[in-house]
């Protein structure tokens, strides 16, 4: 399962003719970074999944002592906040923080988010039809 872990940027440096402060052009390099260290996480898992379904196929089929008892299924289910129909939602918990230290409220939205993009998810349906 793939959160990402990606915010918005900040738009309101571009939108103003004053010179962006410290903390404001700290915090850019910081969301790009993380949104890009996402965006590579999530290449880098897409074609790690399609590698192991190859490898497990090809055990399954080739030998007599595969791990596995049949072809085994793989799950990449993925919840991105920016899949929030909501606009004004979406925005919202996109300008979360990530810190260590959320407002209780913050959490719950969240959680209520995750759990809305997981009933809406393709890929987690399909693993909990699966399970059933």
């Amino acid at each position: 399962m793939v959160a990402s872990a990606e915010v918005l940027p900040d738009s309101g440096i571009d939108q103003s003719g004053l010179p962006p402060s410290t903390t404001q052009m700290a915090s850019a390099v910081v969301d790009a970074l993380m949104n890009n260290n996402s965006f590579e996480t999530l290449t880098w898992l897409r074609a790690s999944f399609r590698y192991w379904r190859e490898q497990a196929l090809e055990m399954s089929q080739s030998s007599e002592n595969s791990p596995y008892e049949g072809v085994p299924e793989f799950y990449l289910v993925e919840a991105h906040l920016r899949d929030i129909a909501d606009p004004a939602e979406r925005h919202r918990l996109m300008h979360v923080p990530t810190a260590f230290k959320l407002e209780t409220q913050q959490v719950q939205s969240l959680i209520e988010a995750g759990r809305k993009l997981l009933d809406t998810s393709p890929e987690f349906q399909r693993l909990v039809k699966d399970l059933q």
